[in-house]
């Protein structure tokens, strides 16, 4: 009881339920066009190395965060279908993929200033912020620290509430990662996220890029994004886009909670897909986020050509 209550708890936190598995249909075939090699830069910051990715270009910049113990590979089939559009970055938060762990503790302000020093190295004023999972508190943080800098917001997957209040539930998820055994732990995370019908090569990459992820960056990751202070029910007064896979957790009363916070929000609900819905339906997910752009007026209507 007390193991299958943990596993509820570990998935809920991670931004979806066990029940998604149940929900999830095989999709159909979709084209994943692997994009060409995207250029690397390191940008160091305050002791820390921080990686992304940038495509260059003029146009409208869009800025893609990861989820907990993700990296930039996560966002790879937006690229080809996206870099058309404007100039693409995509960011390793601290501790992430090619990131250097930082000496200073974790919290949403630290990884949204982080954001802040890579569009300030490339001299850009404004963006789509596009924020994955647990990536979603950190591009909310990003717009309440500078709301001038956030053109709009894009959430995958992603709460805007908190999922865990209560204590002591938190630290059934933080024990046993904190421990010295803790890949159990982290491995019952990841594949709480990843349904049976999700594709064999896709399950082996996120296992594989979530597993790389460092203990102390797991673990303080999640310490910041359940902290009470994240979760304050202020307003967001940018253009909103949320897409979420099929989920009991996606429910009306959430939808009816966004909309308290963003009443024009654009929300937008998948079947057939999991957590990591980019990837398994890119065309699909980057056509919705075109959509949303020329919606509003960030993108002329030819873009959608």
């Amino acid at each position: 009881m007390v193991r299958s209550r943990t596993r509820f708890l570990l998935s809920v936190l991670a931004g979806v339920t066990l029940a998604v598995s149940s929900l999830v249909q095989p999709a159909f075939a979709m084209n994943r066009e692997v994009p060409a090699k995207t250029p690397d830069k390191v940008l160091d910051w305050n002791g820390v190395k921080v990686h992304y990715q940038d495509t260059g270009g003029e146009g409208l910049p869009l800025v893609f965060i990861p989820g907990w113990a993700c990296d930039h590979s996560f966002w790879r089939f937006q690229i080809p279908g996206l870099k058309k559009l404007g100039r693409l970055l995509i960011i390793d938060l601290p501790g992430h993929g090619l990131s250097s762990r930082p000496l200073e503790a974790y919290s949403m302000d630290y990884l949204a200033q982080s954001v802040a020093a890579v569009l300030d190295r490339e001299k850009i004023e404004k963006a789509v912020l596009i924020g994955h999972s647990n990536g979603t508190a950190v591009i909310r943080q990003f717009f309440r620290l500078h709301p001038g800098r956030t053109r709009a917001l894009v959430v995958v997957d992603g709460s805007l509430r908190p999922v865990i209040k209560d204590p002591k539930q938190a630290e059934m998820i933080l024990a046993p990662l904190r421990a010295e055994d803790y890949k159990p732990t982290a491995e019952l995370i990841i594949n709480g996220m990843l349904p049976p019908t999700l594709s064999e090569d896709l399950r082996v990459s996120i296992q594989a890029a979530m597993l790389r992820t460092h203990q102390e960056v797991m673990v303080g990751t999640f310490e910041a994004y359940l902290d009470p202070s994240i979760w304050t029910e202020d307003k967001i007064t940018v253009p909103l886009l949320l897409v979420h896979a099929e989920s009991p957790f996606w429910n009306e009363g959430y939808e009816k909670y966004v909309r308290t916070l963003a009443p024009h929000a654009d929300y937008r609900t998948l079947s057939g897909v999991s957590h990591f819905l980019m990837m398994e339906v890119p065309e699909k997910f980057n056509g919705i986020v075109i959509d949303f752009l020329i919606k509003n007026q960030l993108l002329p209507p030819a873009a959608a050509q």
